[in-house]
């Protein structure tokens, strides 16, 4: 004959279990039914497992989402790089401009003075 174990058992009873109130047995229902204390711990095992499973469901969901948020600052993490790129390139180019603009001051300052000096003779 088969022995059954605990795990077994409450495979094969926590269908009908699953659903029902935990309802803790009393002493005469422990004598007239020995199985009433198992079923009342199977029951508490189920709903303890549906409310990790729960539990669990919403940490995976968290988790996606720290996914798509860390996804996310990636991206901008990129686009700001690419930004500052864009900036320090920009600004060598206003750079160069600005001492383009300072040298060509200076010529026409030159050129100035060259044409007051042949305006006076």
């Amino acid at each position: 004959m088969r022995r059954l174990t605990l795990s077994t058992l409450a495979l094969i009873l926590a269908p009908a279990i699953a659903n029902a109130e935990c309802t803790q047995p009393t002493g005469a229902e422990l004598v007239n039914k020995p199985s009433a204390l198992l079923s009342f711990t199977i029951c508490l095992h189920n709903q303890q497992a549906e409310a990790l499973r729960s539990q669990s469901e919403q940490m995976i969901s968290m988790s996606e989402l720290a996914n798509q948020h860390s996804a996310a600052f990636v991206a901008i993490q990129e686009q700001n790089a690419a930004l500052r790129s864009a900036l320090i390139e920009a600004t060598s180019f206003l750079n160069d401009a600005v001492l383009e603009n300072q040298s060509l001051r200076r010529r026409v300052e030159l050129l100035e003075t060259k044409v007051d000096r042949l305006n006076q003779r």
